[in-house]
């Protein structure tokens, strides 16, 4: 594998195409290939990702990703968020947890140019990511359908908050599309920015920490004010409420297919649910205390099918809108 990367750390494959052949250990050779036919192997301002193919077996394909900073001293940062997320990623697998990116090799690549060393770690291909589909299929996409993809996402930071990982940038471009035997799974990936619980994070004061246009209120008063002698008068932290947060931002826009912002009524919600749309502005209310716990709105969207869409009983559903209302507090 010959990468050809430039002094501004972009990525391109060689016109040799001998040069785009990795050899993963025990697996075979794989051809490098870009994610689409623009030509770009890069996704985010910090990673370049690409599709590898197995040349005896086309229909294996996986996703690698590589950091666009080599390993050291100035980048150690940003190495060490790097190897955070692939720690994370391994964690997550050894727990078999269902509704996150599965990661399967990591390694690092050294260039045979500059002579820097590049990490990178292989996972398991995606179709496509929520903003893309919901342009191609929003149309097409059942109430019922969207409440089990609503469940996918929290199930899938659910899991990661069970090890006290929280991803802190939940936005469409990060929820995967993949198939299992044919059985359509949502799921988290890209945990690039991810902290665990108790980690010192103070390097982060000051800075935009989050997906722009889905920042929790307490990411954006951390960007805004985390460096001024104003920090201590407001909540700086970004931890699990800041992704509750995040995730009211992304089902808002599966249901409504915009982003809440301002002081949402159940006017502003075009499905006219009130139970669905009660659940939302719970997760975005401003103080964190009053947003639930992750494992609350799991259940309840678990619930919510049988109780209330499926309409098998008035009963039921009347009652599960009061209790709604009840814990939600919402008048």
């Amino acid at each position: 594998m010959k990468l050809k990367i430039d002094k501004r750390g972009v990525f391109r494959l060689s016109s040799n195409l001998a040069d785009n052949i990795y050899h993963w250990e025990g697996k075979g050779d794989f051809r490098l290939e870009y994610l689409n036919e623009e030509g770009k192997g890069n996704k985010g301002g910090n990673s370049a990702v690409f599709k590898i193919v197995n040349t005896e077996e086309e229909r294996q394909v996986f996703i690698i990703k590589f950091l666009k900073f080599p390993l050291n001293k100035s980048n150690k940062i940003i190495n060490d968020r790097f190897q955070g997320e692939i720690d994370a990623l391994i964690k997550a697998k050894e727990e078999g947890f269902e509704y996150v990116i599965q990661i399967h090799y990591d390694n690092y690549y050294k260039h045979e140019k500059n002579n820097y060393k590049y990490r990178f770690y292989i996972m398991e291909k995606a179709d496509e990511d929520l903003g893309d589909f919901f342009l191609k299929k929003e149309n097409e996409i059942t109430v019922s359908q969207k409440i089990a993809l609503c469940y996918n996402i929290i199930k899938g930071i659910n899991e990661l908050h069970s090890i006290q990982i929280y991803h802190r940038d939940i936005k469409p471009d990060n929820i995967f599309l993949v198939y299992e035997d044919d059985k359509p799974i949502w799921k988290i990936g890209d945990l690039g920015l991810m902290s665990k619980r108790g980690q010192d994070v103070s390097f982060e004061r000051g800075k935009k920490i989050g997906p722009a246009n889905w920042l929790s209120p307490e990411a954006m008063n951390n960007s805004l004010c985390g460096k001024t002698i104003w920090a201590s008068q407001f909540d700086i932290s970004i931890d699990e409420k800041s992704d509750v947060f995040q995730l009211g931002n992304v089902i808002w826009f599966v249901f409504n297919h915009n982003a809440p912002v301002g002081q949402i009524t159940i006017d502003d919600f075009l499905l006219k649910d009130y139970v669905i749309f009660s659940l939302i502005f719970s997760m975005l209310r401003y103080k964190k205390q009053n947003r639930r716990d992750i494992s609350f709105y799991e259940k309840y969207f678990l619930q919510l099918d049988d109780y209330y869409l499926s309409k098998k009983s008035k009963k039921s559903s009347q009652w599960f809108t009061r209790k709604c209302k009840k814990i939600l507090k919402i008048n």
